[in-house]
């Protein structure tokens, strides 16, 4: 129990608070339960996973379209000689391909972590090594998915939100 003034500690028996002096009338006030790191970051995590596989998205589209637009069209006009044009052509588009497969596993892993989802936990933490090399906002997007995910006391956390997902969403406090 706390003191509604001044927010120390009480006795349960005790009439006036040692730190400000008020008088304790009625039942003192428990303050309201904090909730834990996972609680407080999961649908920000969620959310910045589903910015990062739009972005993702858009960058893959991009490059399957330079794959198969630009390099068909060259090919059909007189490239000059030695450029490759069909190579360039299948890997820009194996490139986009491989860009928008990545979009999808980010898009999932964020889904999964704002639907509070048992295994959304293990594949961030995952997906959150992969993304560590696209600097800069991949880098800092995996650094704050393994500060809130990778502690033990996380999984706990994270396995208790996941058993009740409703329950946890009724329970957060909107600040």
């Amino acid at each position: 129990m706390f003191c509604d003034r001044c927010g120390t500690s009480l006795q349960p028996a005790q009439r006036f608070c040692d730190r400000c002096g008020k008088e304790i009338s009625g039942p003192a006030v428990a303050p309201y339960p904090s909730p834990n790191r996972v609680e407080q970051n999961i649908r920000v995590l969620g959310i910045l996973w589903l910015v990062v596989a739009g972005i993702d998205a858009l960058g893959g589209i991009f490059m399957w379209l330079i794959g198969s637009t630009l390099f068909a069209s060259m090919s059909q006009m007189s490239p000059p000689s030695g450029l490759p044009i069909g190579f360039m052509q299948v890997f820009f588009a194996a490139i986009g391909f491989l860009i928008l497969v990545k979009a999808a596993a980010d898009f999932a892993v964020g889904w999964g972590l704002l639907k509070r989802q048992s295994w959304a936990r293990l594949a961030t933490i995952i997906f959150s090594f992969f993304t560590l090399l696209n600097f800069p906002l991949g880098t800092a997007l995996g650094v704050f998915s393994l500060w809130v995910l990778l502690p033990a006391q996380s999984e706990r956390e994270y396995a208790q939100l996941a058993a009740n997902p409703a329950a946890a969403q009724r329970t957060t406090p909107v600040p």
